[in-house]
């Protein structure tokens, strides 16, 4: 995987990969980033609330404690310090809005977005194009790194092409 191109600053990276390595990516790409680059970062959660994901980041020794989440699936606590929610994954202008807010604080260096397929299982392809093109756009605006998630599948394979030619790079994994 060539992460340091991922790392790069200012770059926006599409990582592509299976189903059965999200985990595995998830953890990599977190841990690098909590351990060895000490970076502060907001992790847009679409398809598991906050407290799994936060969850399974500890079980495998990453430090969430600068990770701020923006979940779209509430679980058991809305009260949770880091964690910032929508109402849910239909509101892309509400996440919008919560992406664009955190990052101009000034206080993230990375927005980890996990993952572009969920969206696809809510909206058209046209509109999830459209809604990553914005992102891309925002991220490059507030000069924060960008790592977009997309699951390997028929739907998001068709985007992926699309996709990618906003991003810097394309990392299949």
């Amino acid at each position: 995987m060539k992460q340091q191109q991922i790392m790069a600053l200012k770059d926006v990276s599409l990582v592509c990969t299976k189903s059965t390595n999200y985990n595995q990516l998830n953890s990599k790409i977190l841990g690098d980033l909590t351990k060895n680059k000490n970076a502060v970062g907001l992790y847009i959660s679409l398809n598991k609330s906050a407290e799994s994901v936060e969850n399974n980041l500890k079980k495998n020794n990453i430090n969430t404690s600068k990770i701020c989440f923006i979940a779209a699936v509430s679980g058991k606590s809305k009260s949770k310090k880091n964690c910032i929610f929508v109402n849910g994954v239909k509101s892309l202008t509400e996440i919008s809005l919560a992406i664009a807010l955190a990052t101009n604080t000034g206080k993230y260096s990375y927005v980890y977005f996990d993952n572009i397929s969920t969206l696809l299982s809510y909206h058209s392809a046209k509109e999830t194009e459209r809604f990553v093109h914005y992102l891309v756009g925002k991220l490059r605006h507030a000069e924060v790194t960008g790592i977009l998630v997309l699951i390997d599948s028929p739907e998001s394979n068709k985007l992926m092409p699309i996709i990618s030619s906003f991003c810097d790079d394309c990392v299949m994994m």
